[in-house]
């Protein structure tokens, strides 16, 4: 009776790590696609955010990427994308060569992670964790440069402001 419940056990084990192995493969090839998607919507950058539809499609494939991956170091980068995306659709201006650059490099560690799930390997907690480590110091570097120049729009509008309440008042004075 004891061997026989044993015999099932493995069995039920191999067949839960042969499922677990054809989720992790669906998700890849549908993550490769929506991969692709990212990478056009950021080559093609100003495009990209000038066009609602276009935006959304980019944002839309970070999403699916996150909310497949069931892997933390994966489903973070792909949730600053997905922030990164929102912020910039809402202020275009934002958009620079140093923004699209940095963009890059976040985009190339999670391929990087993508590609390690795909390896005999798989994706280890110690590759996970160095890749999450080299791109830590760039989402930083985003965050402050997005910063920055979200804090030099706002002075600029505040600028702007003053000035035509200065007009209704009455007291405008010639830019």
């Amino acid at each position: 009776m004891k061997d026989e419940r044993e015999k099932i056990n493995e069995q039920v084990k191999i067949m839960e790590a042969e499922q677990e192995e054809r989720i992790i493969g669906y998700f890849i090839e549908e993550a490769k696609d929506h991969l692709d998607t990212i990478e056009q919507g950021l080559i093609y950058m100003s495009n990209t955010i000038a066009d609602p539809e276009m935006i959304d499609e980019v944002f839309r494939a970070a999403h699916s990427v996150k909310g497949g991956a069931g892997i933390n170091s994966i489903q973070k980068i792909a949730h600053k994308l997905e922030d990164y995306l929102k912020i910039m659709e809402k202020c275009q201006e934002l958009v620079d060569k140093k923004l699209e650059y940095l963009l890059f490099q976040v985009f190339d560690s999670l391929q990087e992670l993508l590609d390690n799930m795909q390896g005999p390997l798989g994706l280890t907690e110690e590759k996970a964790s160095e890749i999450m480590l080299a791109v830590e110091p760039v989402l930083v570097s985003i965050d402050n440069h997005l910063g920055k120049k979200i804090s030099a729009i706002n002075s600029r509008t505040r600028q702007k402001r003053l000035r035509y309440n200065r007009c209704l008042v009455g007291r405008c004075r010639p830019s």
